[in-house]
């Protein structure tokens, strides 16, 4: 407990609160002498320790004399101070070595302590700029992995959205692009039997006897009834064209004699009214399927490359994910070595505060006892007045 702390001044003391004041200020004095002497016997233990004990008493006599307290307090002190013993200079220089080897020492402690406090905040400074750099590709790694899962994220529904295309084309070519082929071949037995009957038709005029006409006629009865067996397959205008043509097979047919040119060429008009329809017929078949057969074809193409794409992006999303883990960790691990940085230079450079307070302290008490030392010797040195 300090002197001031131990004394207890009552506020009813007569003399009110000037007299107070007095005895506080008096108090904070006798407090500083009392550390200053604290100083003093400390430096003095330090220099002259394992010294003989004549110069153990000469150091306490000189530093007591160096105090700030002592020092210039007057003329008297100032004269006993240079009436030193001069036989003794070999144990003044034996105390002036001393202290400046403290002296020495402490300045090496000092800027010991001064280069650990910059080592110490350099550290920290490092630690923080690493950490800082791991954080940043983090932050980086971050933006990659969630731009890589945003991309894989879309390429599985472009596979998704393609393979119900393929799924919804191939369905499409089952229920109404394959019944088709019946239909063309239907169609295809059709264009035959009318390619056949209008080479009958054609021939009716030049038929050598009614005996000919007779067997062509009876041709063209057979395919006519042939080509009736797929009316249910033929268009409202092919069954119209087929009931046209009957009409007009059954004229042929009533002819007793030669056979009327108009009729024969109106039965061949029909016949090659009923190929054109067919023919279109066939044509809308064929771009139907080829339309459906290529809008199947470039889905699977496109459910094809999503595939490959799903695979691709989907690993690029996996190390992105590695790389962030990775960059976590390594900023984890940097943050807790910049926290024990920042400890260490904060307990140090609290510590170092105080102490550099004390170092500063005790040299300026040190280069006094050596100033007043040297000054002793000085005069010792000096030739003697006349």
């Amino acid at each position: 407990a300090t002197l001031l702390a131990l004394a207890v001044v009552s506020p009813s003391d007569d003399g009110g609160s000037v007299a107070m004041a007095e005895k506080q200020s008096h108090l904070v004095h006798l407090e500083e002498q009392y550390a200053q002497k604290q100083l003093t016997d400390k430096i003095v233990h330090a220099a002259a320790l394992g010294c003989p004990a004549d110069v153990k008493a000469l150091a306490a006599n000189i530093a007591a004399r160096s105090s700030p307290s002592s020092l210039g307090t007057s003329k008297l002190v100032k004269s006993q101070q240079l009436a030193a013993d001069c036989a003794r200079k070999e144990t003044y220089s034996t105390v002036l070595k001393q202290f400046q080897e403290l002296h020495a020492n402490i300045t090496k402690a000092k800027d010991s302590r001064t280069k650990l406090n910059a080592d110490l905040k350099s550290a920290q400074d490092d630690s923080y700029n690493k950490w800082l750099a791991a954080e940043s590709t983090y932050r980086d790694s971050q933006s990659k992995m969630k731009t890589a899962e945003d991309a894989a994220k879309f390429a599985r529904g472009e596979l998704q959205k393609y393979s119900a295309a393929v799924d919804d084309a191939n369905k499409h070519i089952q229920d109404n692009v394959a019944p088709l082929a019946h239909e063309k071949a239907s169609l295809a037995t059709q264009k035959q039997l009318i390619a056949t009957i209008s080479e009958l038709v054609k021939a009716l005029p030049t038929a050598a006897s009614a005996e000919s006409r007779a067997e062509l006629l009876a041709e063209i009865g057979t395919d006519l009834k042939s080509l009736h067996g797929h009316a249910g397959s033929m268009s409202a205008q092919g069954q119209r064209q087929l009931a046209a043509f009957a009409h007009a097979s059954a004229a042929l047919d009533a002819t007793t004699s030669n056979v009327d040119p108009a009729t024969v060429e109106q039965a061949l008009k029909i016949l090659a009214e009923m190929t054109s329809t067919i023919d279109t017929r066939l044509s809308e078949i064929d771009s139907a399927t080829s339309s459906a057969e290529s809008e199947l074809s470039t889905n699977q193409e496109h459910k094809k490359h999503w595939q490959i794409k799903v695979v691709e992006v989907s690993n690029l999303a996996d190390e992105a994910a590695a790389a962030m883990r990775s960059a976590d960790l390594q900023r984890s691990t940097l943050a807790g070595i910049y926290t024990v940085a920042q400890k260490a230079y904060e307990d140090e450079a609290a510590a170092f505060a105080v102490d550099k307070v004390q170092f500063e302290t005790e040299l300026k008490a040190i280069s006094a006892v050596t100033a007043k030392i040297s000054e002793v010797l000085g005069a010792c040195s000096a030739p003697a007045k006349a």
